[in-house]
């Protein structure tokens, strides 16, 4: 025969097993949040130490440039990589037509009081041209932001440029410029748009719009 008293603890003892199963604390919550109560803060850290992670988001403005200043990139405009060290940042922007082809901007940062004198650079990139009209050549003061913004276009002419990569290769005929330098408390920066003449016209105003989102210093 059984001891009743016996029998009275293992019907408790039971019970309490049950109860605790029911209220296991892995049921609805996440694998991350499971692994944070079983094992402590630095397994959830392990959980996600598989994941992908940015310092910098590689598609905000101005985002793996280094820079003080920070922009929006236009639409349709794809960042490349730099070509030379000198180059901060560059794009590859669609062509008006398969006729035109495509234009770039480099974008160029020497450092604080580095770079040379505002005006000796966009008379340097005004040279690069040749065949051009001084009448047609339309240089703009202008401020967004709180920076200054000094601003050159260049609408036709045969572009050579001695500081590409590889040498200036063959002259373009029927090319354009839109230039700019930034001056900000961090230094100045050279934005530098090249291409057929036909896509640098219809590119013009989102460089502007570039040039208005610019912001830091």
């Amino acid at each position: 025969m059984q001891n009743p008293m016996i029998l009275a603890f293992l019907v408790v003892l039971l019970s309490g097993c049950k109860k605790g199963g029911d209220e296991n604390p892995t049921d609805g919550v996440s694998a991350a949040t499971a692994v944070q109560q079983s094992k402590g803060p630095q397994a959830v850290a392990d959980v996600h130490a598989s994941k992908p992670h940015f310092a910098l988001d590689p598609h905000a403005p101005g985002a793996g440039a280094g820079l003080a200043i920070r922009w929006k990139d236009p639409s349709g405009w794809k960042r490349v990589a730099p070509t030379s060290a000198m180059r901060k940042a560059s794009y590859e922007i669609p062509a008006a037509s398969p006729e035109a082809g495509p234009a770039e901007l480099a974008v160029f940062y020497f450092g604080p009081d580095q770079g040379g004198d505002v005006q000796s650079n966009l008379q340097r990139w005004v040279g690069q041209f040749q065949g051009v009209e001084e009448t047609s050549i339309v240089r703009t003061e202008r401020e967004a932001n709180g920076l200054k913004q000094h601003v050159v276009e260049v609408p036709s002419g045969t572009y050579s440029n001695s500081m590409r990569p590889g040498g200036a290769g063959a002259p373009q005929q029927n090319h354009a410029l839109l230039g700019a330098v930034v001056v900000a408390p961090s230094g100045k920066y050279f934005f530098k748009l090249t291409g057929p003449q036909a896509t640098v016209k219809a590119q013009r105003k989102a460089f502007f719009d570039l040039l208005d989102s610019i912001e830091g210093g």
